[in-house]
């Protein structure tokens, strides 16, 4: 997971600020557990972007990378 639980718990409270603090916290833990079901891949060894100059004219995530910028990409199995 890119954040921990109290950091998750900090953004929710700064959004949503009229909601109860363990509600907040039972919510930041269920963003942590669900997260656990997804793999994180490395987009720079199989993005389309580096095979194909259209790639970053069609597609945010090529265009992303045509500009040097760092992806993080999340898969998870039905």
């Amino acid at each position: 997971m890119l954040l921990t639980v109290e950091e998750i718990e900090e953004i929710l409270q700064k959004s949503l600020s009229h909601v109860l603090p363990k509600e907040i916290k039972k919510a930041a833990e269920a963003v942590v557990s669900a997260s656990g079901k997804w793999q994180e891949l490395d987009l720079a060894d199989s993005l389309g972007a580096q095979y194909s100059c259209q790639c970053r004219d069609i597609c945010g995530i090529g265009n992303a990378h045509a500009k040097g910028l760092k992806i993080r990409a999340f898969i998870s199995e039905r």
